[in-house]
């Protein structure tokens, strides 16, 4: 049957007449999502001032749907902290082999290219456990964005949108290197490296 997700018309059409609207539309006039179509044009200069160089990768940024927010109150839940007792890297699997880098890996994300939000350019350096799945594409990373003392905003530049005036805290970017292995590599029951994907 396949994953189900919100506003999908494709429900199993027994669950989808008793499902609320909300569940298979969204609350547009269509019931269809509502995409703006950008100008490229106002990002194309911001773009080709931060998008990965020589062997650097992106590094995305977000949230994922076990941890709340900054963990204020999720460190206080020991089955959180231990399923995330670290902040991870997701790498494809041909970009982490190509680095030497295994599930369990501790490694450094570096950016030499980091504008802070005086204009200044400085460097930025995170550690993080590395979580190789096919879940991101080759050439692009993803961390979480607010776990203590490992935030994805040390190697993202404070640049803003100029469309909507955001700083573009998602456009990370860093060279992606192993610098040793975590005890939680062997450590059994303590964080997983299983594919969220997997079902």
């Amino acid at each position: 049957m396949g994953t189900l997700r919100l506003h999908d018309e494709t429900f199993p059409k027994d669950e989808a007449d008793t499902a609320p609207k909300i569940v298979t539309r969204f609350k547009t006039k269509s019931g269809k999502a509502i995409f703006m179509k950008g100008d490229w044009g106002l990002v194309k200069d911001t773009f080709e001032r931060f998008r990965p160089k020589g062997d650097e990768l992106w590094v995305s940024n977000g949230r994922i749907n076990q941890i709340w927010q900054s963990m204020f109150d999720d460190t206080r839940m020991p089955f959180v902290k231990q399923r995330y007792p670290s902040n991870f890297l997701m790498i494809n699997p041909e970009d982490a082999k190509k680095r030497g880098i295994e599930n369990g890996d501790l490694v450094a994300v570096e950016n030499d290219d980091v504008i802070d939000q005086l204009g200044n350019k400085t460097r930025g350096v995170v550690s993080l456990v590395a979580y190789v799945t096919d879940e991101v594409g080759k050439g692009v990373s993803y961390t979480y964005a607010f776990y203590p003392g490992q935030s994805a905003d040390l190697i993202v530049p404070a640049v803003t949108d100029p469309v909507t005036g955001v700083y573009n805290y998602k456009i990370g970017k860093g060279k992606v290197r192993k610098i040793g292995e975590t005890p939680l590599k062997k450590i059994e029951g303590s964080m997983s490296f299983i594919p969220r994907t997997a079902g």
